[in-house]
């Protein structure tokens, strides 16, 4: 407003009290119109603000005196261009503000979340650790039924689409040892719950679950190779010194 009011006032300056302008009959009409007091001359001013229809304003007085280009394109660039800019960054500030804002509030439910279901997942661990060695086996985990589940996770074993215990303990598998710990436990359990909050496709977590799974297979074949080798290599010695007994003389 403020500076629609400067631009306004220099306005009546320039061409409400030019006497040479208002002897123009075709500008005297406009100038009466447009620029008769300082409200007319604020309120055409508001055109330039969103640029509506304004070549009609400027362009004959423009025409007649060109020196009024010095008036209006200030106008133009300043209350138009310069002015819509502010209004568009304040806009975006806001939106940004309001974006941090939302993660800020996502991050403190997360936390939350996270204190809430730590213990329900620590109770479940040692319910399954029977044996108290301080890590569960997939035996073990399989013997956890679906109305076992915390009713905290079974949204999320039903987002990611897991059909047994088995494919859920491909995923908590992160070392693919062969069994979890309760570090392994917990954290792999928390981090489905916030994935599922965070709307992660389950492909992605199949695509895991495969990943670990065909891992496992080949540590598995790894090793069985491993012990062939190795029984290779313990019957060898026996067959080269029975072959060499054989070409002794007397034997």
């Amino acid at each position: 407003i403020l500076i629609l009011y400067m631009f306004a006032c220099i306005g009546l300056e320039l061409i409400s009290k030019d006497l040479n302008m208002r002897s123009n009959p075709k500008l005297e009409q406009l100038i009466e119109v447009q620029f008769s007091n300082l409200f007319n001359t604020m309120v055409t001013l508001l055109q330039f603000v969103t640029l509506d229809s304004i070549s009609s304003i400027y362009f004959p007085l423009v025409r007649e005196y060109p020196l009024l280009m010095f008036y209006f394109l200030p106008v133009i660039l300043i209350v138009s261009i310069a002015l819509m800019n502010m209004v568009t960054a304040v806009l975006v500030e806001g939106a940004l503000t309001q974006a941090n804002n939302d993660r800020d509030a996502r991050k403190r439910f997360l936390t939350e979340r996270i204190k809430e279901q730590l213990p329900i997942y620590t109770q479940l661990f040692r319910s399954l650790d029977k044996d108290g060695n301080g890590s569960i086996t997939v035996r073990e985990l399989q013997a956890l039924t679906i109305n076992d589940v915390p009713q905290v996770f079974k949204k999320t074993l039903q987002s990611f689409r897991f059909e047994s215990m088995a494919e859920l303990f491909e995923i908590l598998d992160g070392n693919i040892s062969g069994d979890i710990d309760e570090d392994e436990f917990i954290d792999g359990l928390l981090n489905l719950n916030v994935a599922e909050f965070q709307h992660v496709p389950p492909e992605l977590i199949m695509t895991l679950k495969l990943s670990r799974s065909n891992s496992r297979r080949s540590r598995n074949i790894m090793k069985h190779l491993m012990g062939i080798h190795n029984e290779l290599q313990r019957l060898m010695p026996k067959q080269d010194l029975q072959s060499a007994s054989g070409d002794l003389p007397g034997l």
